[in-house]
């Protein structure tokens, strides 16, 4: 359960005075992040992107930055000094819970969210405490990802591939071009990135290019030392369980038609089973908990304690993420 952390009456307090409270309870604060894994600030004066910025930039370390949200698969546009829009997603996708960015090898260590406008129904951030979904889960099959690891592998098309209807209807669901999820046409400057990344790296001859991430199924917590559960095997089932029964199938073939491919197997290339998938699904469905969004609410994540993902909604929703940190994912 997350309990906010209020301010009181927005009228009575400005920025400048919500900043120096955060920056007199920063260890507090921070004792706080470890213990629950999230924190949502409610009632404070935090009016627009600006204000967001003024904020997150007080759980910046001496040595962390705001990221870039390079090679990510969800849509998404950035707004304002390295602030995204959480995802570009239609509203009726659910996207399951996930560690931000654990198919890569460069992944944020924090992740904050602020709320400029909440949707009339649905559009929860659903959250869930990645240690005690790493208890949970059967030490057998701990031990199989703990001994391989996983592969992450993909296939990103050329922009262009994007011009056709089909190729339009999944980029505004997933990041399926290299040029979106790299942000540049430079096919060296993608070389760098996979490189830096330690992801192996194939142009095809459609002017694809086919990658694949070799990283770890868990990662320890780098105050704590505690082991959590950090990956997305659970997203590969079936496509059903992200778009539903009926427009999922239509997905899948959508990809299948496009040429476009993402797919995870255990660090030695063997198949995951989908009984394992579903089992870790059910899992982290059991230890799931919602709040609903307000405008002005902000919260910051742990990264490695605590996964979140995104419920469909109705009505307008605007909630902008930033990425703090860097972090080796390197096994």
């Amino acid at each position: 359960m997350l309990y906010p952390i209020c301010a009181g009456d927005q009228e009575k307090i400005n920025l400048k005075v919500s900043q120096r409270w955060i920056e007199k309870n920063k260890s507090s604060l921070e004792e706080r992040l470890i213990c629950d894994g999230a924190l949502l600030f409610r009632g404070f004066p935090v009016q627009d992107l600006n204000d967001f910025y003024s904020l997150l930039d007080l759980f910046i370390e001496p040595d962390e930055e705001l990221m870039n949200y390079t090679a990510g698969i969800s849509p998404r546009e950035i707004i304002y000094k390295k602030i995204y829009t959480s995802t570009s997603a239609p509203p009726f996708v659910k996207i399951l819970l996930h560690p931000e960015m654990c198919y890569t090898n460069d992944f944020p260590s924090k992740i904050c969210f602020y709320c400029e406008q909440a949707p009339e129904q649905g559009g929860e951030t659903p959250l869930a405490d990645a240690r005690q979904i790493f208890k949970e889960i059967p030490s057998n099959i701990i031990k199989n990802f703990e001994d391989k690891g996983i592969i992450y592998h993909r296939k990103m098309l050329y922009r262009s591939s994007f011009r056709n209807f089909l190729g339009k209807a999944l980029s505004s669901i997933n990041v399926s071009t290299w040029n979106s999820a790299f942000g540049t046409d430079n096919k060296e400057e993608v070389e760098a990135i996979c490189k830096k990344t330690n992801q192996s790296y194939t142009w095809n001859s459609d002017r694809s290019i086919t990658t694949d991430a070799k990283v770890s199924a868990i990662q320890k917590h780098p105050k704590t030392a505690e082991k959590v559960w950090f990956n997305t095997i659970h997203f590969f089932i079936h496509e059903k369980y992200m778009f539903g029964k009926i427009l999922g199938p239509i997905i899948r073939l959508l990809r299948k038609l496009t040429g476009e491919e993402f797919e995870v197997f255990f660090g030695d290339g063997k198949v995951i089973s989908a009984s394992v998938k579903k089992q870790v699904l059910e899992i982290i469905d059991k230890n799931t908990s919602m709040f609903q969004w307000q405008k002005g609410d902000v919260l910051i994540i742990d990264n490695y304690l605590c996964m979140h993902g995104r419920n469909p909604f109705v009505g307008y929703r605007k909630i902008y993420t930033g990425l703090i940190g860097k972090s080796s994912n390197k096994e």
